[in-house]
């Protein structure tokens, strides 16, 4: 110690420093080694302020040796801290700072430090980085007071190149940790999982998942999802997703790419879909590879960071790029398990639980039978296994059993089809069909045999010839015509005898002449028959058709022909098949019919014009009548009760003939046709203020409460205004007469969608439904005893339900015994429209 201070000394004093070899080294010489040194040297004096600095310094710290005089260390440095509250030296961190503890040191104990590590976070481009250092310093005493030689070698790359190796390290094994697992576990699900698990820990992220594919890579699964603690699952919320909410991803995955996300919220504007929905979900960065199967994308593979940005760099995605193969593979792996299990399975199916008994044959003897052949045996599959199979064929047929068995052995072609019987386990024959063909069963030449059970198909052809023998008998003996045309050149190919009963022809004449159903055509209607014909052939359509024909004898029959065809499982016609009945009577009753209903409308026409013409001979003396006794009834002072009472009677009876008869005219005009129809606009409450003036006397004889609610949004109607007062007239009526006294009724209006409805509610004693469905009949009444209490013939309602129907609308009718009526019907509102 004391010889290093002498020669620094000396060095000091005397310009100059004799070495140990003897050669004199100048001050010059040992500047000139401090400024070219490849090291950051900083000579700090005792109060720590920089007293020097070399060229690497002033490179390193963007200062010439002047602008760094001064200054504290952190302060040149531009040490993070020295930003920061105090300044350099005097905030919290600077307490664990490993360049200003070193001179600390040194200053104190007057101990060199060699090489010491450290690490300090500096600001370089308005960004802070973190630099690493190997750390030395050399205390040097000096007459003004001790300095201090801060050496700082730069070891950031250095560092930076070790980080990297080691993350790449990092990244091997957890890639070959996982291919370990996908070649260790047969489980490909949970090497799966595992896989993501490590992915997840790999790149500090919080959830990684699988999507694949499907419906033409159109859609996708969320197949398999890992997270970490306190991050939800969202595998159940992610099936069936539509690709197309992702274009901007799509697109990078279908161009091999592998997208990086460090930060979600700075996605760029072409990737906006993708923002939103990442967005939506809380995620912060991710990542996606792509996954491939078969040479083909097969969906991808995310890691997300929800909880806060992933660790993972750009470098480290690529690495983790080998990742996805090696997933791709296993996925591609279980494909191919599943694949092969379900087309097992589907086999399995076929042989075991097929409809036909496979057993396979070697040297005679049955090495394997399914269930079925033990079903159509009856013995068990072990009392089958090892026996002879000659054994179970009846003695008629083993010669030909054995016989074609060797020969198919030695490769002769031979049918592979026979029927032959074989013995049932309680000694009964079973026919069966056998369908056989050489296979190689353990590596030498077997005879695998499909054994199909006949009898159910026996019992149904011999149903079926019963059934076919059946339908000909039928056939042959039905009245009717039955026959069949073919479908090309409509020539007949089959007919019963009825067409000797109906054409007079026999079925060899109408056999043997092709052209023989068109010669018989009457002639007014050939033409038309057998163009309508061609057209069913060429539509391939059914038809019905009624036509006059010439039979044999000359004489003119009517006939109804009902075609169809009769076509196979693709739709080609097989035949056009047919029915001819002779309806000659039919036609002639209905003629006759028809004439009786002319000459009914006739006679009720008639009747109607009468009617009509003898309204004014009978209305003037009812009109005499009603109008004298009213005068009567005015002056009545003059008469006596009984006289009086005669009076009422008189004009009582005169205005109820008055109605009767009025309700026959507007009946007959309505048949007749020469009612008039006559719509104009007017206010819905003006007629039904009209209908309550008339009927209320009628109403307060009943102590009846009669009241309205009218639609205040709906008051003007386009309607016949003389015939919807009519209506409403004989409805209120009606309610007014079936109610008891002390009733109540109410009229009703309000808008039903493109009508105006209008009701007539009451409180009497209802409607039973028998009654109900002939309501609105002619001369129907509810009551029709010779001692019903209510007058009238029963055409009220009935005028009522024609006047509805000339404005194209509807009435119907809503009651129950003992709860009163509800009378309904409805106007179109656009009435021009609605007729």
């Amino acid at each position: 110690m004391v010889e290093n201070e002498n020669i620094r000394n000396d060095l000091a004093t005397e310009g100059s420093y004799r070495s140990l070899d003897g050669s004199i080294i100048t001050l010059e010489i040992l500047k000139s080694i401090f400024d070219d040194i490849p090291l950051i040297m900083i000579l700090v004096g005792h109060e720590g302020n920089i007293e020097n600095i070399n060229k690497t310094a002033t490179i390193a710290l963007g200062n010439e040796k002047k602008d760094s005089f001064g200054f504290l260390v952190g302060e040149a440095l531009k040490c993070i801290n020295s930003f920061k509250r105090d300044g350099c030296g005097k905030n919290r961190e600077c307490s664990k700072c490993v360049i200003r503890n070193s001179l600390m040191h040194t200053f104190k104990t007057g101990k060199n430090i060699y090489k010491r590590e450290g690490e300090l976070e500096i600001v370089t481009n308005d960004q802070p980085i973190k630099v690493n250092y190997f750390i030395s310093t050399i205390l040097i005493p000096d007459k003004n007071g001790p300095k201090v030689s801060l050496v700082l070698d730069d070891i950031s790359e250095i560092k930076r190149t070790n980080r990297s190796l080691e993350r790449k390290l990092e990244i091997e094994k957890t890639i070959a940790s996982i291919s370990s697992k996908f070649i260790s576990n047969k489980d490909m699900d949970d090497s799966i999982n595992y896989a993501l698990e490590e992915l997840c820990n790999l790149c500090e992220n919080h959830r990684s998942y699988i999507f694949q594919f499907h419906d033409n890579g159109t859609r996708a699964d969320n197949t398999h999802e890992f997270c970490v603690a306190g991050v939800e699952p969202q595998i159940e919320n992610l099936q069936d997703v539509s690709l197309d909410l992702y274009p901007w991803w799509m697109g990078k995955l279908h161009n091999g790419e592998l997208i990086h996300i460090e930060d979600v919220s700075a996605m760029p504007p072409e990737a906006s879909a993708e923002k939103k929905l990442l967005m939506a979900q809380d995620i912060k960065s991710v990542i996606v590879l792509p996954l491939y199967i078969n040479n083909e994308l097969d969906g991808f593979i995310g890691i997300d960071s929800v909880l806060g940005v992933g660790g993972c760099k750009e470098e480290d995605v690529i690495s983790l790029y080998m990742i996805a193969p090696i997933i791709g593979s296993a996925l591609e792996r279980k494909r191919a398990e599943i694949t092969l299990r379900k087309s097992e399975e589907k086999y399995s199916n076929l042989v075991e639980k097929g409809n036909d008994g496979i057993i396979i044959i070697q040297d005679y003897v049955l090495k394997y039978a399914n269930k079925k052949m033990s079903d159509i045996s009856g013995y068990s599959i072990e009392e089958i296994i090892g026996k002879s199979f000659i054994e179970f064929v009846s003695p008629k047929d083993r010669g030909l059993v054995k016989e074609r068995y060797e020969k198919r052995i030695c490769g002769d072609q031979i049918p592979n089809y026979y029927e032959v019987d074989i013995i049932s386990k309680d000694g009964g024959n079973v026919l069966v069909e056998i369908n056989a063909s050489v296979i190689e069963y353990e590596g030498r030449p077997a005879d695998m045999a499909i054994i199909r059970d006949l009898t159910d198909r026996k019992q149904i052809e011999n149903a079926l010839q019963i059934s076919e023998e059946k339908y000909h008998r039928l056939s042959e003996s039905i009245n009717d015509i039955i026959f069949c045309l073919d479908p090309d050149t409509l020539v007949v190919t089959y007919v019963n005898p009825a067409i000797e009963q109906i054409y007079g022809y026999t079925v060899e004449e109408w056999l043997n002449d092709p052209v023989l159903w068109q010669n018989t055509l009457y002639s007014e209607d050939m033409d038309w028959v057998i163009a309508k014909t061609k057209e069913l052939q060429t539509k391939l359509e059914d038809g019905t058709f009624e036509y006059r024909i010439i039979n044999k004898d000359g004489n003119i029959r009517w006939v109804k022909a009902k075609l169809s065809w009769d076509k196979d499982q693709q739709g080609k016609p097989l035949s056009l098949n047919g029915i001819i009945s002779d309806i000659t009577e039919t036609v002639k009753a209905q003629d006759a019919m028809l004439q009786a209903k002319i000459l009914a409308e006739d006679s009720n026409k008639s009747k109607s014009e009468f009617i009509m013409n003898m309204s004014h001979e009978i209305r003037t003396p009812l009109n005499s009548i009603i109008g004298f006794s009213n005068v009567l009834l005015k002056r009545s002072e003059g008469l006596d009760e009984k006289k009086a009472k005669y009076v009422k009677n008189i004009l009582f009876n005169g205005k109820h003939l008055l109605e009767i008869f009025n309700e026959i005219i507007t009946t007959s005009k309505i048949e007749s046709g020469v009612m008039e129809f006559r719509p104009t606009k007017f206010l819905i409450a003006n007629i039904i203020d009209e209908v309550e003036i008339s009927m209320m006397s009628f109403a307060l004889e009943k102590d009846i409460i009669l009241t309205h609610q009218i639609d205040l949004d709906n008051t003007i109607l386009k309607a016949d205004k003389f015939k919807f007062k009519h209506i409403i007239y004989n409805l209120v009526h009606n309610a007014i007469k079936f109610t008891p006294n002390g009733g109540h009724v109410t009229i009703e209006t309000k808008k039903c969608g493109d009508s105006m409805c209008f009701f007539v509610k009451d409180t009497g004693s209802g409607i039973s439904p028998t009654d109900q469905i002939k309501l609105f009949d002619k001369f129907f009444q509810a009551d029709s005893s010779t001692t019903r209490k209510h007058g009238g013939i029963g055409l009220g309602l009935n005028i009522v339900k024609k006047f509805v129907e000339i404005h194209n609308g509807k009435v119907w009718v809503e009651s129950e015994i003992g709860k009163g009526s509800k009378f309904g019907f409805s106007i179109p509102i656009d009435l021009e429209s609605a007729s």
